[in-house]
């Protein structure tokens, strides 16, 4: 018996729900005053305030990996460094 279209749609879309919110686990971060020292992945040991400023491919790294998980400590630093 086949299923409906919108019932493989929505299992479609919580696959995909949880492929990327096992990639955001990847990367590790710590909150250190008004920065976020990254623990892991291609920019550990580094900081989100110097890595900001490189350029558009570690701001789309950042944004993806620490802003849409939703901490609102991280949000807040992040926003900060969007509104300069």
């Amino acid at each position: 018996m086949n299923k409906p279209a919108s019932m493989a749609r929505r299992e479609k879309a919580h696959e995909a729900a949880k492929r990327q919110q096992k990639q955001l686990n990847l990367v590790g971060y710590q909150v250190e005053g008004d920065d976020i020292l990254l623990t892991n992945g291609p920019y550990g040991g580094r900081k989100v305030r110097e890595l900001f400023v490189q350029g558009p491919i570690e701001r789309d790294y950042i944004v993806k990996n620490l802003w849409f998980r939703g901490d609102d400590r991280v949000v807040q630093i992040i926003n900060s460094l969007v509104c300069k």
